[in-house]
């Protein structure tokens, strides 16, 4: 007689909130959707005007990660830290020093002006070109970013294509690009649901 076991995996409990205080929140309690998910603290910074945010939830291993972009004049950081047994997302992510130039340039996008010189910064590596929406975004963009556009269904279900390159203005073309409702195309990026769910 042979005895079996049966081993169960339960999902983590996390907390989960979302604030603008950098003491970080702990309203909520939630059960994370999958086994595979972590539990994750969050720094958010970035928007126009520019506003930091401390968010907490359950993550994917792979979105455990930083992520760094540059939109022409706007700046967008995000920085994930997971741990792995219920509710340790206790602490809020301390907030960075400010990143310094690291070399590279890209082209970017301020209006419909696409050739504008942007210095990156920190992290980002790569220059990156997205469209979708009659629209055109360039940048900078740290290799967490282009992995994500790689991978992510739903922005190729909206249309929308992003791709990255390495080397000094590499993301040159196209120059010219129709921008219609350029206004509303970034406003759908500036929403923070939308990025602790897309980054």
């Amino acid at each position: 007689r042979h005895l079996q076991l049966t081993l169960k995996f339960v999902a983590l409990k996390c907390y989960q909130c979302m604030t603008s205080d950098p003491e970080g929140c702990t309203d909520q309690e939630v059960e994370c959707p999958s086994e595979n998910h972590q539990c994750a603290s969050v720094f958010l910074k970035g928007g126009s005007p520019s506003e930091t945010i401390q968010m907490k939830g359950c993550f994917l291993p792979e979105e455990c990660n930083e992520y760094s972009a540059i939109y022409g004049e706007e700046k967008r950081l995000r920085i994930s830290k997971c741990c792995k047994s219920d509710l340790c997302n206790t602490e809020p992510v301390p907030e960075p020093s400010e990143p310094v130039p690291n070399g590279l340039q890209c082209f970017g996008c301020v209006g419909d002006d696409c050739n504008r010189t942007v210095n990156c910064e920190g992290i980002e590596d790569h220059c990156f070109t997205e469209t979708g929406n009659l629209c055109l975004l360039k940048g900078c963009a740290s290799k967490s970013v282009c992995s994500a556009g790689e991978s992510n269904s739903g922005e190729e279900s909206f249309g929308i294509k992003r791709s990255c390159c390495q080397g000094n203005f590499c993301n040159a073309a196209p120059s010219k690009f129709f921008c219609f409702g350029f206004g509303s195309y970034l406003e759908r990026h500036k929403s923070w649901e939308d990025i602790f769910k897309k980054m």
